[in-house]
């Protein structure tokens, strides 16, 4: 390996090294923020992955026969964002206080913390994910305005359609559905398969048009 090869190695080593220590200096405030919420964290990544078979079946039922309620008792929209408000509230002041004594007798063991770092890494991946995607929206707000209109005019336009032509509950009932099962799917490759066979499909079907030509 010549002089110039081994800089290189060595330059992308350091680089790598610093991503990690960059990686790690941003994970533990995380880590120390969501302390209180560690044992709900580490259950919740359990469900959200289907560490057993009924999961995934038991999230849809419990997400439908929420659902239902609010279907029949047909709150107006400053109640149910008031009631979820309130939740919210109401978790964040007995996460640290009530449930933090139930939680002092359950041991904490080596697997729950790397699993809890896993999840905090994840959450600190869609933050940075989310900032990216934002500082791009802005940086082509910039410099392409033209594009950037056009862009979000389509994608206002296909949003307002799909709320225009599907009941706004059932929709939200939908994507309710689809994030609780997203991180499982997601996690066992069913989102890859069904990719990979829309993808053959759409390939079929240009091959097939192109044969009649």
């Amino acid at each position: 390996m010549c002089e110039t090869e081994l800089r290189v190695h060595h330059e992308t080593i350091m680089a790598m090294g610093y991503e990690i220590e960059a990686e790690v200096n941003d994970l533990n405030p995380m880590l120390d923020s969501l302390a209180d919420w560690k044992h709900i964290i580490v259950r919740a990544d359990a469900w959200l992955q289907w560490d057993e078979d009924s999961y995934p079946y038991i999230m849809c039922a419990a997400i439908t026969v929420f659902y239902i309620l609010i279907w029949l008792i047909q709150p107006s929209i400053l109640t149910t964002v008031s009631l979820i408000i309130m939740t919210v509230c109401l978790l964040d002041f007995m996460v640290p206080s009530v449930f933090k004594e139930y939680f002092k007798k359950q041991a904490w063991s080596e697997f729950k913390q790397r699993r809890y770092e896993k999840c905090c890494s994840k959450l600190l991946n869609t933050q940075k994910m989310f900032m990216s995607t934002g500082r791009w929206i802005l940086n082509l707000r910039e410099k392409k305005p033209k594009y950037y209109f056009l862009g979000a005019s389509v994608t206002l336009l296909t949003i307002a359609f799909v709320g225009n032509s599907i009941h706004g509950l059932f929709l939200a009932y939908l994507s309710t559905i689809f994030l609780a099962l997203f991180p499982g799917l997601l996690y066992y490759g069913i989102l890859a398969s069904w990719y990979a066979k829309v993808l053959e499909v759409f390939v079929n079907l240009l091959k097939g048009h192109k044969k009649r030509d």
